[in-house]
């Protein structure tokens, strides 16, 4: 073979290798816009999550004071917990149901908006000082409650 036709050859195989190259280099750009796209799905995904349980945690607390609206007024009227026992009983069963709510969102609030823990954290104060039966009782009882809750309900170390 002609060392012509070899330089040949070889010119040609690069021109193809160039090719393949392109057309690689085409294809991780596309995965890689690909790749992005799915983050970015999966995050909006992961906030409506987040919301859709914050809803329904919202509508669980509110069921408890349809059912039993003579227990609003020691969680919103700045009423002393009950005497009856079982008056005394149900408040703090919807005590833990309100603070469990309170500790599912600040836990994962990071889902959210930025500027959303500023609303909700105002909302949770807003019940602490409304309600000496919730404040007391995260005060208590509630060692595996988040940091951010603690802070709220002025809790200084875990129990």
């Amino acid at each position: 073979m002609p060392i012509a036709d070899v330089a040949k050859a070889w010119t040609e195989l690069g021109d193809a290798g160039q090719a393949v190259a392109g057309a690689a280099a085409l294809v991780v750009v596309l995965s890689v816009w690909v790749a992005l796209r799915q983050l970015r799905f999966q995050a909006r995904s992961n906030h409506f999550a987040v919301y859709d349980g914050f809803t329904r945690l919202v509508m669980d607390t509110d069921r408890v004071f349809i059912e039993y609206p003579e227990m609003r007024k020691y969680f919103y009227d700045r009423e002393p917990p009950p005497t009856d026992a079982v008056e005394l009983a149900r408040a703090l069963a919807i005590a833990e149901l309100m603070t469990d709510f309170m500790d599912h969102v600040a836990e994962h609030i990071d889902e959210m908006d930025p500027s959303a823990w500023e609303e909700w954290e105002a909302y949770f104060k807003d019940l602490r000082d409304q309600s000496p039966i919730l404040d007391s009782f995260v005060s208590e009882n509630r060692e595996g409650d988040c940091d951010r809750l603690r802070k709220v309900f002025k809790v200084s170390e875990p129990l």
